[in-house]
């Protein structure tokens, strides 16, 4: 890292930058950028020409489009990308319309993992922005405010500070793990009317993972997996979703009202 480069983001939604320690200045706002305040400036520590710069503030544009938070420039800010995500994406895939707090580089991996904090969580790009994830399993839903990479760890270890919730450091269990977040409670489904919801697995582990299958294995065949999307191998350093499906429930015209039922999942894999 170059101490003589320095980036500030003002709250007009501007940059300048000082490749002299600050001595002279130079505009480089991002080219498309909402015009919110810039709350966080990442400079990669292998290539000082590569900064992030992430903004608050909500630009209501729809989940399957770039949400204009985070840019990116590989040139010291005379162009920029946006890269929050992949326009005509899947909402699942793309960043959020949330405020962005924070964000850093992580210069260990190639490509290089980018890492912002928001208001309700910390989300992670290992693909330069194409495509957004959850990044680790445990943090509370809570204002994310501010983060910290450790370069030295090995492998690099990144803290969160929160709004009231404390810090937390991101941390990996020995060998493969299996995390899963899903909320199955359907409600009040109308007969003969299907409903999905979404299950998610991540593999929270230092191991590699091969996922072969997602099924139902027990309870009611009212619960149907439908179209599970499956990654064989992923790399549990991204702490990326592994696969994830739509769980279906069908209330046929004979059942109850009241009727309810339980369903086991089998997750199969090495």
């Amino acid at each position: 890292m170059n101490s003589s480069v320095v980036w500030v983001g003002l709250g007009n939604g501007s940059a300048q930058r000082s490749s002299d320690g600050g001595t002279t200045w130079t505009a480089a706002a991002a080219t498309g950028a909402p015009g919110n305040a810039i709350e966080g400036i990442a400079i990669d520590s292998t290539d000082v020409n590569t900064v992030v710069v992430v903004y608050s503030g909500s630009t209501t544009l729809p989940p399957t489009s770039r949400t204009k938070h985070v840019f990116r420039t590989i040139d010291n800010g005379t162009t920029w990308t946006e890269i929050s995500g992949t326009d005509g994406g899947s909402p699942d895939t793309n960043l959020p319309d949330l405020l962005l707090h924070s964000v850093v580089i992580d210069g260990s991996i190639t490509p290089h993992r980018i890492v912002v904090a928001a208001d309700s969580g910390v989300t992670q790009s290992s693909d330069n922005g194409a495509t957004w994830q959850i990044l680790g399993v445990s943090l509370p839903t809570v204002d994310c405010l501010s983060l910290a990479l450790d370069g030295n760890a090995t492998p690099p270890l990144l803290r969160v500070g929160t709004y009231g919730g404390s810090a937390f450091e991101l941390t990996q269990s020995a060998g493969p793990t299996i995390a899963v977040i899903s909320n199955l409670a359907f409600g009040v489904v109308a007969f003969s009317t299907p409903a999905t919801l979404p299950v998610r697995v991540f593999n929270v582990g230092s191991a590699l993972l091969t996922i072969s299958g997602f099924s139902r294995s027990s309870g009611s065949a009212d619960f149907q997996v439908v179209t599970p999307r499956l990654s064989p191998l992923r790399s549990p350093r991204e702490q990326s979703w592994i696969c994830w499906c739509n769980f279906s429930r069908q209330m046929p015209a004979i059942r109850p009202r009241s009727f309810s039922s339980r369903v086991t999942i089998r997750l199969e894999g090495r």
